[in-house]
């Protein structure tokens, strides 16, 4: 088993937060039905936004739970990260059901690079598609396979997902066995559900619109899988199994295809609503390093962006900032200050320095203002010269120490953050 994830000191009322939002009707603590926000942490990058994921990941293991990070993801298509999160959200769990795609799996097959459906033969284009599951199919038990081998799905937000047509397989197997006949059979009710012609008309036009150059075509792909992707889900929880909603932990969405993804995703949860379907069950708690990549609700004015400080967010206060007559979509934002760390969160983190040399700790706090990532260099400084037997003269070079210009810029003598977090 890895080691657990270091807990991050301050993040109480995140913490609760997410408990809220996870919580479903019949649990002890059960948060209000109905919406769930959109939850991005806004801070300066090294201020452990990254690290917050990483332990709430850890601590929402034991239900689906998905981890993507847009840094180096590119202008990635909001489709493409709707099946990241479903392989993500599909793996097998202790004691729990595992989550299935059916309706994001046919939608994959139709749309793979190298298929064309004969939209002019319906028959062909079953069979056309028919094989493609059986394929998949294959693919499905080979994946496991390989996954029994050599673990590979442990650490699914350090590993790319392959492409369209395997990634498809895999959800079919979802680590768990869905038969093709219960795919094809619930995909294509779905996809015909507001189309008057034979039933494989909405997937012969999806084909067909996957392989357009037009952006508004490609558009409508995006935005029929990532509706499929929410249907799976909202069917799946429809069967009241579950205790606890999935999540998906989303870093670095100002990040090209971060913004994409979640604006689809806002926009398609107002349309579900207007259609009267029930909310979704998707927590989203996302990063950023800047409020102005985030919309939220204007409170000081126009155009001045709702943020909420760490230690006073809840569902409740979320939910009653809504308007009465929302005129756009903002009020599904919660943007969320990640605060850097108090004199006494520094003193609580270096209490192993302290003894050995007691003006370490308020120092640290002087110098870096509790910015995390930096008070985690100087408290490695402090442990190296603890290790090396030295004691206030070692430790004050290093920390009067003036840092070097780089780039132009003046010498500032505080440590420099790192670009990630």
């Amino acid at each position: 088993m890895p080691e657990p994830p270091e807990h991050p000191v301050g993040i109480e009322g995140i913490e609760a937060l997410y408990r809220e939002c996870r919580q479903r009707a019949g649990s002890t603590r059960r948060r209000l039905e109905g919406d769930l926000p959109v939850i991005v942490l806004v801070g300066r990058r090294g201020n452990g936004k990254t690290a917050v994921l990483k332990w709430l990941r850890h601590r929402g293991s034991r239900r689906p739970c998905a981890m993507y990070d847009f840094r180096d993801a590119g202008a990635v298509r909001p489709h493409e990260v709707a099946r990241q999160i479903a392989f993500g959200l599909s793996q097998r769990l202790h004691r729990q059901p595992p989550l299935h795609f059916p309706r994001l799996q046919l939608g994959l097959l139709a749309v793979a690079p190298g298929l064309t459906l004969d939209g002019s033969d319906a028959r062909l284009a079953g069979a056309q598609l028919r094989e493609a599951l059986r394929r998949d199919e294959a693919r499905g038990q080979f994946a496991d396979q390989v996954s029994n081998a050599v673990g590979f799905l442990q650490e699914l937000n350090l590993l790319p997902v392959p492409g369209v047509a395997f990634a498809a397989g895999l959800l079919l197997r979802g680590r768990s066995v869905l038969p093709p006949r219960a795919v094809w059979r619930t995909g294509l009710a779905w996809y015909s559900r507001h189309r008057q012609h034979a039933p494989l008309d909405a997937l012969v036009h999806l084909n067909k619109l996957s392989r357009s150059t037009s952006p508004a075509d490609l558009a409508e792909v995006d935005e029929q899988l990532c509706r499929a992707f929410l249907a799976d889900l909202r069917a799946d929880y429809r069967r009241g199994r579950r205790d606890r909603n999935c999540t998906v932990l989303l870093d670095n969405v100002d990040s090209p295809g971060g913004r994409p993804f979640l604006d689809l995703l806002v926009r398609l949860r107002d349309t579900d609503a207007q259609d009267g379907l029930d909310p979704d069950p998707l927590v989203v708690l996302a990063t950023a390093s800047t409020i102005r990549r985030v919309p939220g609700v204007s409170s000081a004015g126009p155009g001045l962006p709702r943020i909420r400080q760490a230690e006073a967010v809840s569902y409740r206060d979320w939910a009653d900032s809504r308007p009465a007559r929302p005129h756009d979509s903002t009020w599904r934002w919660y943007p969320v200050q990640l605060p850097d760390l108090t004199a006494a969160e520094v003193s609580r983190l270096g209490a192993r320095l302290a003894p050995r040399l007691p003006e370490a700790t308020p120092l640290v706090h002087r110098l870096t203002y509790g910015h995390p990532w930096s008070v985690h260099l100087l408290h490695g400084a402090v442990s190296e010269i603890i290790g090396q037997g030295g004691g206030d003269p070692e430790l004050r070079r290093i920390l009067e120490r003036e840092v070097e210009p780089q780039d132009g810029e003046g010498g500032t003598g505080a440590p420099h953050a790192p670009h990630g977090t």
